[in-house]
């Protein structure tokens, strides 16, 4: 929270000053993008917080996973637009799963919105979800430069951030979340440079909690 924090005093202390009203505006803004930061910020943390306090999987019941995959790529439609982005995706009409439907759907989101971080303009973002023997694979690809083997290793760190050279750093929480759901739902979560340029971040997920 320090770098929005010291944004916000910054621009409140510059506002004392005499200056042009478009200038004067800019600081405003400036204010409020990084309060905006700051709430998500808190929001995640809150978020994290209460994941992590967990030590098994609570409120489980059977859900589509290809529903609930389909509704989060709506809901960030308008980000992605707003980044120039294209959200893509393949998934099952069905994908019966048995697990904490609002846990998955904000660990999507969070893989989605990693993906429109580090995409250039014009760039897609793809989200699709395979079964591959025993797992059940959420995999959301972007056409970025591709995510460093050093800052691969560190990705789901807590507050490990890499700089995006279209959108610059995140608050290094989200995939963290992601690996916090993806444990819970007795998986796993990875992160790796793609061989044709780009990343792909993904949950794997245990296909015997598909029910029938």
């Amino acid at each position: 929270l320090k770098s929005p924090l010291a944004a916000i005093q910054g621009a409140a202390e510059l506002l004392n000053e005499e200056m042009p009203q478009v200038d004067r505006a800019k600081f405003v803004d400036n204010i409020r993008n990084q309060t905006k930061r700051c709430e998500v910020m808190i929001h995640q943390l809150l978020e994290l917080s209460t994941l992590e306090a967990q030590s098994y999987l609570e409120n489980s019941h059977q859900f589509d996973l290809a529903a609930c995959g389909r509704r989060q790529v709506s809901q960030l439609r308008s980000l992605a637009e707003s980044a120039e982005v294209t959200i893509e995706s393949d998934i099952p009409k069905n994908l019966p799963f048995f697990g904490n439907e609002p846990l998955l759907g904000s660990a999507i989101t969070h893989l989605l919105e990693n993906g429109i971080q580090f995409s250039p303009k014009e760039g897609i973002v793809f989200l699709s979800a395979t079964i591959h023997d025993d797992r059940i694979i959420l995999s959301v690809r972007d056409q970025g430069n591709g995510i460093p083997d050093f800052a691969a290793k560190k990705a789901f760190e807590r507050f490990y951030s890499f700089r995006s050279e279209e959108r610059g750093k995140g608050n290094g929480l989200g995939l963290t979340f992601v690996q916090e759901v993806a444990e819970l739902h007795q998986g796993k979560a990875r992160i790796s440079r793609l061989e044709e340029g780009g990343t792909e971040a993904a949950m794997e997920l245990p296909v015997n909690l598909i029910f029938n």
